[in-house]
């Protein structure tokens, strides 16, 4: 069964914001918001590296910027300004199939092409909120912040932008935001299961 997020925590963005290990951030996120620990453990899981940072607009006082800059992207520019490592990851939190590769490519994207962001697309379209950032971005995200920007998209469209191809794992856009989307989804898996 997937855990559901807590109501508040219905931003696009997955989990901490200070540099915690993925499940140093699913227990503080747990513990702050009454958030199910099992819906952070699945994106954790699927991501499969403590050492990837996740950022979110979590309603908590990771720092003073959430408070200054509404908006998810106050989380990822939190995070970026935190960050111990070259890359940030960032992935919505109501997507519970993640392609277990998606980190992967989303790198191998950004190398390849020496980009600032890359951004994944599922063939026809990119899906912004599914991201790997370097961090030195973090100086252009404030100053689009400051100056009241807040689309994910229109911010990264100023940056060198590489895309990585996720068409053959559409699963990873699935998103679950309500009771009747999961219980159609748990449906789905367990009928998938139940025919192999």
């Amino acid at each position: 069964m997937l855990g559901s997020p807590h109501p508040s925590m219905r931003s696009p963005f997955v989990a901490a914001a200070l540099g915690l290990s993925l499940g140093e951030a699913g227990v503080a996120a747990s513990a702050a918001s009454g958030a199910e620990l099992s819906w952070w453990a699945s994106c954790a899981a699927a991501l499969g590296s403590a050492a990837v940072m996740l950022a979110c607009a979590i309603p908590l006082l990771w720092g003073l910027d959430l408070l200054l800059r509404p908006g998810p992207l106050a989380g990822v520019l939190t995070a970026l300004q935190r960050l111990a490592t070259e890359f940030l990851v960032t992935v919505p939190c109501d997507a519970p199939l993640v392609a277990p590769d998606l980190v992967g490519r989303l790198y191998d994207a950004c190398v390849a092409n020496n980009a600032d962001v890359a951004v994944a697309t599922d063939g026809r379209r990119q899906q912004p909120v599914f991201l790997l950032l370097r961090a030195g971005t973090a100086p252009s995200l404030e100053a689009y912040l400051s100056g009241g920007g807040r689309k994910i998209d229109t911010w990264f469209a100023g940056l060198r932008l590489a895309e990585a191809d996720l068409s053959d794992a559409l699963d990873t856009f699935v998103n679950v935001n309500d009771p009747d989307e999961r219980q159609r989804l748990e449906a789905r898996l367990l009928s998938t299961a139940g025919s192999r």
